[in-house]
Formats: structure tokens, C-alpha cells, sequence
């Protein structure tokens, strides 16, 4: 090591062809004999010499946490806390900068979240409200889905472009919260996915907040009987309705299951009528449980 004696965290360059999450796994695994998942990058700096990037990651351990240190490279390792990090002498400024400033306000939610559920299981609520106290973009997959029509929600763009639309908005917000269900078509933008949550709201109580909500979009004389929009209306409830019976040929519980089961970043599922902030609350309260293990690569 550059400088034995040293208290880091697990830590090492990432090879030609690796992948910034593969070299958080090596490194452990190398280091420590743990295997732990990444979860998704916190932060990144430049070392105090200005000659590498430093790619901060947090990992969760899932096979044990017994320690089989590799003598070459690490003479002592355990298991520690954020606040005991600050116990431990010697340390680098950049891990003690890390630790006691950057982890608190970055642990909690990830840069790129996506949120799925049924039509009025609240997704668009909770984005906006992460958007609000973390400062992420809000996005909407029917703002890409859809062309813009009037009335709205009438012709579906072309797969093509709205990936592409999509994609771009990806790419110009770092970070961003996007709402929706994009099962299939959005299917090549899995992989920036850092953090994924299921909303799960009974059928009743959904129901009758996309009634409310059509309402106040279109007008009540609209929707009612002898409406213009009122056959449109009863099949968009009746396609709502059918979401925890329907199987894999249409927005279901049973297609989201089977979609969130493919994925490799971690998956919160919340069920019931909560509110948003509460929503909120249990999303923070699961990550701020599972993350504990800690590694960083450059």
C-alpha cells in the first residue's frame, strides 16, 4: 500500500473493461473475503494528489459479515459505524470528508429512482415530493408515451422516438425521479436504474381518486352519461380496475412482479393507502437500514 498504517475503506483502481460496480465487488471480495452488491455510486472527488477520479459506491454484504483479510494488502480491518469512522486514527482527509460530510446528505436516496404502480397508486405524488425535498428532476413516462393531443392521452408515440425523448431527458437531469410504468418499450433504460419502488394501492381507493382526477381534468358534464368523454372514460376505469387481475398483456400487478424480478437494483415495494410524506418516510427508513457496508474504487 502507498501509505500502510492507514484506516480506508476497502478501495483499488478499476481494470481495463471493468465496470465501476464489478471493481467494488473485486476489491472487497480481494480484500476483506466478503461478497457484497452494490447499490449505486454516492459521490465522486479527485484524490489529494489530483492524479485520480475516486468513485464513491455503497454496497450492502450478502453472504456474512466475517472478515478473511488479504495479509498483502491489509493488516487489520472491522467493522464499523459513520460516527466511529471518526475514532479511528490515522485517516485520510478525503475518507474523513466523505464520512462525516458527504455520506448523511447522499445515503438516502439514490441520483436515478424510477416509480411504478397502478394508474392512481399515487406515483406522480411521491415524485413530486422527492423531487421537492432532494431536489431531483420529475419526470413522467407519459410525457413520452403520449403525443400531444387534445384531449390528451389519445395517440401513443412511436417506440423509437419516445425512448429517445426519454433517454435525453435522462442524460440532461443527474438526477431525476421518473413516475410511470415503462415496462417493455423502456426496457434498454433498466440499467440506469439505481433505485426502483412499487406502489401498491387498493382497487377501490384508486378508483376513486381517478375519478376525482378525471373530473377535474375534463369536467364533470364530460364524463357523465351522454358526455363526450364519457365511454372513454368508463373503459380507462375499467382497464384501472383490472390492474390485480390482468395478467402479462397489460399494465398488472402480475407484469410488474414479473418485470421487478429481473432487475439487480434494490426494489422497495410499499403497500396501502399512505400518504406521499409517509411513502417517503418508509423508503428512507429500508435504505437507511440495508446499507452498511460501504467500498470505493479509482
Amino acid at each position: 500500500m502507498p501509505d500502510p498504517g492507514y484506516w480506508a475503506p476497502p478501495s483499488g483502481k478499476v481494470e481495463h473493461g471493468e465496470t465501476q460496480e464489478g471493481a467494488v465487488v473485486r476489491e472487497v471480495r480481494e480484500e476483506v473475503g466478503i461478497t457484497v452488491r452494490p447499490l449505486w455510486k454516492v459521490w465522486e472527488s479527485i484524490s489529494a494528489g489530483g492524479t485520480h477520479r475516486l468513485h464513491w459506491w455503497l454496497a450492502e454484504a450478502v453472504d456474512g459479515h466475517d472478515l478473511v483479510l488479504d495479509r498483502r494488502e491489509v493488516s487489520d480491518a472491522r467493522w464499523v459505524t459513520v460516527q466511529e469512522v471518526a475514532t479511528l486514527e490515522p485517516t485520510f482527509a478525503d475518507d474523513r470528508h466523505f464520512f462525516e460530510q458527504v455520506l448523511e446528505r447522499r445515503t438516502l436516496l439514490p441520483d436515478r429512482i424510477h416509480i411504478l404502480g397502478s394508474s392512481g397508486s399515487g406515483t406522480t405524488t411521491l415524485a413530486a415530493l422527492i423531487a421537492k425535498r432532494y431536489g431531483h428532476r420529475q419526470l413522467d413516462t407519459d410525457d413520452f408515451f403520449w403525443m400531444r393531443t387534445s384531449p390528451p392521452y389519445r395517440e401513443k408515440r412511436p417506440v423509437a422516438d419516445r425512448l429517445a425523448l426519454l433517454r435525453r431527458a435522462l442524460v440532461e437531469a443527474r438526477r431525476w425521479v421518473l413516475a410511470g410504468s415503462l415496462c417493455g418499450w423502456g426496457d434498454p433504460l433498466i440499467r440506469e436504474f439505481e433505485l426502483v419502488v412499487l406502489l401498491a394501492v387498493p382497487t377501490p381507493v384508486r378508483l376513486a381518486r381517478l375519478r376525482m382526477r378525471e373530473i377535474e381534468r375534463y369536467g364533470e358534464q364530460a364524463v357523465a352519461p351522454g358526455g363526450e368523454l364519457h365511454d372513454s372514460h368508463v373503459e380507462f376505469l375499467d382497464w384501472a380496475g383490472r390492474y390485480d387481475t390482468g395478467g402479462l398483456e397489460m399494465r398488472s400487478r402480475a407484469l410488474h412482479e414479473a418485470w421487478l424480478s429481473a432487475l439487480s437494483c434494490p426494489v422497495v415495494r410499499i403497500e396501502g393507502t399512505l400518504s406521499s410524506g409517509e411513502q417517503l418516510a418508509q423508503i428512507e427508513a429500508r435504505l437507511g437500514a440495508g446499507l452498511r457496508a460501504s467500498a470505493r474504487s479509482e
